[in-house]
């Protein structure tokens, strides 16, 4: 009970790291293509 329990903690935290690093990712990509767009110009 208690192992399943850690396990499925473990899952959480890393579902919130990946969502987190995913948003991070995202908005670097933002960032970077409007960059892009302003240099354009």
């Amino acid at each position: 009970m208690e192992k399943s329990a850690k396990v499925h903690f473990i899952l959480e935290k890393s579902k919130i790291l990946y969502f987190y690093h995913y948003i991070r990712i995202g908005n670097l990509y933002i960032l970077y293509s409007y960059i892009k767009i302003k240099s354009k110009r």
